[in-house]
């Protein structure tokens, strides 16, 4: 069983996730979000590779106008519904006619924009899509190292710290000198800077830089002196997808995914080893601070004043 990076919120216990979903998820297979079929959805029109379905025409099944068929613009009828869990259990991606015709519409401006970033998606030297290009080239010499081009979505297995890794990259252009960098694909409500460095953080997207960033090392023997970046390239979803923006991780955030990465190889060595995936450990509950002054109205913000009213152990968190 190898390690991919998006088991790192479950590792790292991140939005509460635990070990024993992790292995659930692994032993079912994850069952796909809307984010996540978004994400898809522009990684097939960009890249190619998997094929994705339109909802077809749907049945009204009650009302003034049941059996009237229609095309659905939303996700409300019970009947497209239906045709999304097929889908999904055939492993493929379900979509509206509109959210396809909104993508195929945008995917000029998906390429013009990475286009100005210096990745030619159109005339790249060499493609590979979904392949595993090469395996463990820090351990064999004999491997050759990638060509100079760009490479859409390959494989890559690699053996880090005794762990056996996998991970598949968006865009990885390797430079006629052998120098490199990676490109990621992400879906966003917005793309400015702020809420693109907050959404690395909470979703761990500098965790997968420092994954991808060893893959291409250890698995593909492209040298860490020669890593040139690694950059987000945000698809704002507001009407339709649209590729907004293109940020490049600073070092501390490199810095920070590394460490992050490390910390994840550590507790997967440690799962595996011992066989032990622990869910939610039990504990006392201490109520929200904003909990205790809503039913005490009349103690005032100040900790004082709730520890006169012989009110402590409540958490201090402000947030509802």
């Amino acid at each position: 069983m190898r390690l991919r990076q998006s088991y790192s919120g479950y590792l790292l216990g991140r939005g509460g996730k635990t070990l024993r979903e992790l292995k659930e998820d692994i032993r079912k297979g994850r069952t796909p979000t809307k984010a996540m079929e978004d994400g898809a959805l522009v990684d097939q029109i960009l890249y190619g590779g998997q094929t994705y379905c339109e909802v077809q025409t749907c049945t009204k099944r009650s009302g003034p106008d049941k059996g009237t068929q229609f095309e659905p613009e939303d996700w409300t009828s019970a009947d497209a519904q239906e045709q999304r869990k097929a889908a999904r259990e055939r492993g493929q991606v379900c979509c509206l006619k509109k959210e396809v015709d909104e993508a195929l519409e945008q995917k000029k401006s998906f390429v013009d924009t990475l286009m100005a970033e210096g990745v030619d998606l159109v005339n790249s030297h060499r493609r590979m899509m979904g392949e595993t290009i090469a395996s463990d080239a820090y351990n064999d010499p004999q491997i050759v190292q990638p060509r100079p081009g760009i490479y859409t979505q390959p494989r890559i297995l690699w053996t880090a710290d005794g762990v056996q890794c996998e991970g598949t990259l968006d865009i990885l252009q390797v430079f006629d000198d052998l120098s490199w960098r990676i490109l990621d694909t992400k879906i966003s409500v917005r793309a400015d800077e702020d809420w693109t460095s907050s959404q690395a953080a909470k979703m761990g997207w500098d965790t997968q830089s420092g994954a991808y960033v060893e893959a291409c090392i250890l698995g593909l023997g492209l040298k860490p002196e020669d890593f040139k970046g690694y950059g987000i390239a945000i698809c704002e979803k507001k009407s339709g997808l649209s590729m907004s923006a293109v940020h490049w991780l600073e070092d501390t955030f490199l810095h920070c995914g590394e460490k992050n990465w490390e910390r994840c190889k550590a507790a997967w060595r440690i799962a595996l080893e011992n066989d032990e995936w622990p869910g939610v450990s039990g504990g006392k509950l201490s109520p929200p601070r904003y909990h205790v002054l809503n039913t005490f109205p009349e103690a005032n913000a100040g900790d004082d004043d709730l520890s006169e009213l012989g009110l402590t152990g409540f958490d201090t968190e402000e947030s509802e």
